[in-house]
């Protein structure tokens, strides 16, 4: 079946209605001469039988569809390319006046992906030296352990002044002992001392430390006296210029910090480290071997848990006053006992001078605490929380 375009269609109509309107008034007949024949040689009946009225509807028609088709031989105009929408920038979320829209997420999501002990939080005043102990110098693994347990490092330097401790972990031991020791009367009562983690200067502070922070070095065992070397323990030095409070100068506490140990302390880590059955010369400059003077620190065996010089060269300030007996009663944390009428202070360790009786762990000594001797130094302590 034949298709014809709206086009052709168009003309094939306008034909047919002017060659019927030419027999009616010969007014449309110039309107013929615009059309061609539909074929060639082909004529187009006469319409005789239409009237006037459908003559006239047929001439509108006819020009009506005449214009259509040549509007459509019209080339039209170029349709413009369809604009993009302009997109609008992303809405910022609007923040709330109290709490922020922000996605909450699951308790368990917030924690942080490294744990940590809380022990260790906050330790900014140290540099570590050995975060875990030295098995060739801690010996017992079970000591070991317990370091390692609580989380903190075992060897640090404090970051200012360049002293070393060591970490004593928290525990329990017996303090002092009993008659039937044969001990002398100032070391009774044997009681039991629970006692939280400590740092504890690994030696006696140096003349050297001492000078760093003083600016002065009070010692007597220094040229002419004896050969020079900062690295033996500072002596003449008085429990007030070590920890006196509104001191002039400032003490040596008051200027870095830190802290004597209490006596409890003094006494845990120096029973800890020293085996009664070790002979007393290897660890010891004492009467015997030291020849009338210090020594350099660490020149002797270290304790089996790496301190040097718990016992001989120099004696050692404590922080506690000086009383007796000691309480029976158990106790954590002790704090020494309060004031005394004659006001001495605790030492500890004996010194270059000493017989073995007097460098034991239990030995008790005391002095005023303005007292002052080229026998007597000390070492620092400070809380593992700080």
């Amino acid at each position: 079946m034949a298709t014809f375009t709206k086009k052709a269609t168009g003309f094939s109509f306008a034909r047919l209605f002017l060659f019927g309107l030419k027999e009616q008034s010969p007014v449309f007949s110039p309107v013929l001469k615009i059309a061609k024949p539909l074929d060639a040689g082909s004529k187009v009946p006469k319409l005789h039988s239409m009237s006037a009225n459908l003559c006239n509807l047929s001439f509108v028609i006819a020009i009506s569809m005449l214009f259509c088709a040549c509007s459509e031989d019209q080339e039209k105009p170029a349709e413009k390319p369809a604009e993009k929408p302009v997109e609008k920038p992303a809405e910022k979320p609007v923040e709330k006046s109290v709490e922020k829209s922000v996605e909450k997420r699951p308790a368990e999501n917030l924690k942080p992906s490294v744990s940590r002990p809380q022990n260790a939080v906050g330790q900014d005043w140290y540099e570590i030296v050995r975060k875990d102990p030295d098995p060739n110098v801690v010996l017992s693994e079970s000591y070991r352990n317990k370091i390692i347990a609580t989380g903190l490092p075992w060897r640090v330097k404090d970051k200012k002044y360049g002293i070393e401790m060591l970490l004593v972990p928290g525990g329990s031991f017996i303090m002092g002992s009993n008659k039937e020791d044969q001990t002398p009367d100032n070391e009774h009562k044997a009681h039991k001392v629970t006692l939280s983690s400590f740092y504890l200067g690994r030696t006696e502070v140096t003349q050297e430390q001492w000078e760093g922070v003083m600016g002065s070095n009070p010692s007597y065992f220094v040229p002419p006296t004896c050969p020079l070397d900062t690295t033996r323990p500072v002596e003449q030095v008085s429990w007030n210029m070590i920890a006196g409070t509104n001191q002039i100068p400032p003490s040596f506490m008051s200027v870095t910090g830190l802290r004597l140990p209490t006596e409890a302390e003094w006494e845990y880590a120096c029973k800890e480290g020293y085996n009664p059955t070790l002979l007393i010369k290897t660890v010891a400059w004492m009467g015997a071997n030291a020849g009338g003077v210090t020594h350099p620190v660490c020149t002797r065996l270290k304790s089996t848990i790496g301190f040097c010089d718990m016992l001989g060269n120099v004696r050692e300030w404590c922080n506690d006053w000086y009383d007796t007996p000691f309480d029976s009663l158990p106790i954590k944390n002790p704090r020494g006992p309060p004031k005394p009428a004659d006001e001495y202070r605790v030492m500890r360790g004996g010194g270059y001078t000493d017989n073995p009786e007097r460098c034991r762990p239990g030995a008790r000594e005391a002095n005023a605490p303005d007292f002052s001797s080229p026998h007597l130094g000390f070492r620092v302590a400070r809380n593992a929380k700080d």
